[in-house]
């Protein structure tokens, strides 16, 4: 959507100037301060910069939700005989990959989606040497956009949060976006001066969390 729109071109300007601002380190105003000052200098060429993220409501997540769920109960399967070396018959036996179980927690019950014992050791034997995260998961290898209102800031295009809250906390955002902006901007900056100090994975302890 931001490159049919132009507005990837945009933040790459405007990104642009703003690294060199940073690198030259001559300017008194904070990080919300210059992107501001910026897309107010840029504002005459290009598409807005205002334009909000809108997801798919919660009715559509849940059911594509519940179509990939019962793809992944009820279409998948796997031979269970898979880890016999010495199986002569050629025969398979598909089952469900996953299952579902029922455990007492207190008064509740609830259901447990489980692996079949043989794709969960197929698993294990494969040892993988990678975790893979959700790219909004992880820290950047540029600074990050500063936050200037609570819906543009953080990753330069995929969709950052503010603040991780569930769905159903309609409340929270309705207080942020009622208030007004001189309200907001002490924390904003707040964690845009956060965001500012480079960090990095600890590789040992990432390397021992994969081994065991």
């Amino acid at each position: 959507m931001k490159k049919k729109n132009g507005i990837l071109e945009k933040i790459g300007e405007i990104y642009s100037c703003y690294c060199d601002i940073l690198s030259k380190r001559n300017t008194k105003d904070n990080a919300r301060q210059m992107w501001q000052r910026l897309v107010h200098n840029h504002r005459n060429s290009g598409p807005s910069m205002d334009v909000k993220y809108v997801g798919w409501p919660t009715n559509v997540q849940s059911g594509v939700g519940r179509f990939l769920y019962n793809i992944l109960m009820r279409d998948i399967k796997i031979d269970a005989h898979i880890m016999r070396q010495k199986n002569k018959s050629k025969q398979q036996n598909l089952l469900p990959a996953f299952y579902t179980l029922f455990r007492n927690q207190g008064r509740l019950v609830k259901e447990e989606v489980k692996p079949l014992p043989v794709l969960a050791k197929l698993l294990r034997m494969s040892r993988q040497k990678t975790l893979t995260f959700d790219s909004s998961l992880v820290p950047m290898l540029c600074p990050p956009q500063p936050w200037s209102t609570p819906n543009n800031g953080g990753y330069l295009l995929n969709k950052s949060e503010l603040i991780r809250l569930p769905q159903q906390a309609i409340q929270q955002w309705n207080r942020i976006n009622s208030s007004s902006q001189q309200q907001i901007y002490p924390a904003l900056d707040s964690l845009n001066q956060l965001s500012s100090v480079p960090w990095r994975v600890n590789t040992e302890v990432s390397e021992i969390s994969i081994q065991y």
